[in-house]
């Protein structure tokens, strides 16, 4: 609490950007405990990789600096991770990879090693976030907007209360992880997904016809028991 508020001074010219996949199986759990062990696990590989990669770039020669999501960063890793290329920002404030959709946990290092950077990739997101709706409609504590973007610190984005979405985990004891669970980005990457995610790449009629096809094959709420 006390560094609340404080300027970051960090110098570093460069990020390394990853993205580790969280189970499905755990994920279909949500809100329950198994997705925050889950999450729990993923962070801790993202940190044991940062911390090592940070090690190694140093022995280099370079100043290098872990981030480790949940405890100790100076960046936010989701625009990193998208000016990286590896995926779109959603609605619910999650990247949305091409493979594991909103299925990923991010790490970063940030350092002074030259490297040549990555460019931001566009398959659809954007659009489909503008039209789906399924995370807003499925967030208990209604902390996803159903508005269109608002301008946040100088950034077109779409609102999310992090108070809110933060009472809701207080109030269930786990990360909760619905807006991830029902997301359509976040099913498996069978054959059949992939065709699905090829067309709504391409196609903005695909990606409505798709929403309708999630809805009908997944349902379009979840029923849940009061935590």
């Amino acid at each position: 609490p006390e560094l609340w508020g404080k300027p970051i001074e960090l110098d570093h010219e460069f990020a390394v950007v990853f993205t580790l996949e969280m189970g499905y199986d755990q994920v279909q759990k949500a809100p329950d405990l198994p997705i925050t062990e889950e999450s729990a696990l993923q962070y801790l590989r993202a940190a044991t990789i940062s911390v090592n990669l940070a090690r190694y770039i140093r022995n280099l020669g370079y100043p290098a600096r872990a981030h480790i999501s949940d405890s100790n960063y100076q960046i936010i890793l989701p625009p990193v991770a998208h000016d990286a290329g590896l995926g779109e920002l959603s609605r619910m404030g999650y990247l949305i990879s091409r493979k594991y959709g909103a299925r990923v946990r991010l790490g970063s290092v940030t350092t002074d090693l030259p490297l040549v950077p990555d460019q931001p990739v566009v398959f659809g997101v954007q659009d489909f976030c503008a039209v789906c709706l399924k995370c807003a409609k499925n967030c208990p504590s209604a902390a996803i907007s159903h508005d269109d973007k608002t301008t946040v610190r100088g950034v077109q984005k779409w609102h999310l209360n992090v108070e809110q979405c933060l009472w809701y985990w207080r109030l269930a004891g786990t990360d909760c992880g619905l807006c991830m669970r029902v997301c359509p980005y976040s099913h498996p990457p069978t054959f059949v997904h992939n065709v699905v995610r090829v067309g709504i790449r391409h196609s903005a009629f695909a990606r409505r016809v798709s929403i309708l096809g999630d809805d009908f094959f997944y349902g379009r709420s979840l029923r849940l028991n009061s935590p």
